[in-house]
């Protein structure tokens, strides 16, 4: 088997982060579209569980790959400035996951927001009707004083 560089490990390294990032980048232009009709079930929040276990696995990767890559002698220029924009496009990546998350937290807070009210609605409604709801005949001659 032959040995790989560091060089090599920290390019298929920032290869599968920039893929990562980009797959989260599409989730969250869907998640986005369609926040006002997206259903938050099961489904939803296996993916988001996998999305952070993901990342979990790749910060966890990255942290043992940045000490080797420091104390690393010997790596060509080249190499360090192939792995160096690699480094850059997922900072890219990153930044722009970042406002899609900002944005997606103002969009279900917002949601939230509205199906408070349509429930706060709906309870008073239920007031209401409990406040006018007709009461039963106690006997013959019975008055409703509150009519």
């Amino acid at each position: 088997m032959a040995r790989t560089t560091i060089a090599e490990r920290m390019k298929n390294y920032f290869d599968r982060q920039i893929a990562f990032y980009e797959e989260l980048a599409a989730h969250y232009e869907n998640l986005l579209a369609h926040i006002d009709e997206m259903e938050f079930d099961d489904a939803f929040t296996r993916r988001q569980t996998a999305f952070d276990g993901r990342s979990k696995t790749l910060m966890n990767e990255f942290k043992a790959l940045s000490r080797e890559w420091e104390a690393a002698e010997g790596v060509s220029e080249a190499a360090r400035a192939d792995v160096a924009s690699r480094a850059a496009r997922a900072r890219e990546l990153a930044a722009k996951l970042s406002e899609a998350n900002q944005q997606a937290v103002r969009g279900v807070r917002g949601r939230m927001a509205g199906l408070q009210e349509s429930w706060n609605q709906l309870r008073r409604g239920r007031q209401m009707l409990n406040k006018y709801r007709p009461t039963e005949r106690k006997g013959k001659g019975y008055i409703d004083r509150e009519a």
